[in-house]
């Protein structure tokens, strides 16, 4: 879902503007309090999920974290941003990890541009902005080796690799199995990633 800003108090932001730079859109970040993403000249407001988003996103922020506990990996939610190269491209996804020293763009200590994983909790308003437009730019990031969607309407997560040049999607479904994320060397029950998910 995305926000409607008018009358918000927030940056007006046109929508059927699509030469933004990414000046402008920096600058409107700083004065917004809302997640707002870049990409191609055209920025959009991203609002929050519903209760089971909420609810997905910490189960696998705080299974992610107990498991990296340790490790050269971190985990983060959905408050920092990501560069991709491709035009350049500034998003926000729910889940990432960065396995060794952290790369951020230069000046900027809110982006990140060497993200190891990625998540995106699927929802029916931003299903395919997820598993097209986001995709497409986060496969032209050189160091993500795992794209991830996990879906909210059922236990199912689909995981896709940089090892085969994204070209197979593994299907993990079902509240007995469990789910590997290969890139980051953790294996999550999804009974502990879908823990008090209402499936309607």
């Amino acid at each position: 879902m995305f926000w409607n800003l008018k009358d918000m108090g927030e940056p007006q932001i046109q929508a059927d503007r699509t030469d933004y730079s990414v000046e402008e859109y920096h600058a409107m970040q700083e004065r917004s309090t809302l997640r707002l993403e870049y990409f191609n000249g055209v920025i959009r407001a991203m609002s929050g999920g519903n209760r089971n988003h909420a609810r997905i996103l910490t189960n696998t922020l705080v299974g992610m974290s107990n498991k990296l506990a340790g490790s050269d990996c971190e985990v983060y939610g959905e408050q920092l941003k990501i560069l991709s190269p491709k035009e350049p491209s500034y998003l926000f996804p729910d889940v990432m990890a960065v396995c060794g020293p952290e790369t951020l763009e230069p000046g900027r200590d809110d982006v990140l541009t060497n993200p190891t994983l990625i998540i995106e909790v699927l929802s029916p308003s931003t299903m395919h902005y997820d598993f097209v437009k986001k995709y497409d730019r986060y496969k032209q990031i050189p160091s993500l080796q795992e794209y991830v969607l996990i879906s909210q309407d059922q236990p199912r997560i689909e995981l896709r690799s940089s090892q085969d040049d994204w070209g197979h999607i593994q299907v993990v479904k079902g509240m007995n199995a469990s789910v590997t994320f290969a890139s980051v060397g953790i294996t999550l029950p999804l009974e502990e990633i879908y823990r008090q998910v209402k499936f309607e």
